[in-house]
């Protein structure tokens, strides 16, 4: 299985596997959590910002 799919109230989202023992944050899920927490978001402000693309990369 190279895929993972979630599917909640008719809408699906797939990401790719990660090998045993690896990790991958999808940071755009916690958007909300992380407007609450600035210190959070610079902490995380490299990965964000390449998951968000452009406009927000040149911000």
């Amino acid at each position: 299985m190279d895929e993972l799919t979630l599917s909640c109230r008719g809408e699906q989202v797939s990401h790719p596997r990660v090998r045993f023992g690896g990790r991958r944050v999808r940071y755009r899920h916690y958007l909300a959590e992380l407007s609450r927490k600035p210190q959070a978001v610079r902490q995380v402000d490299p990965e964000l910002m390449s998951e968000l693309g452009e406009p927000f990369a040149r911000l």
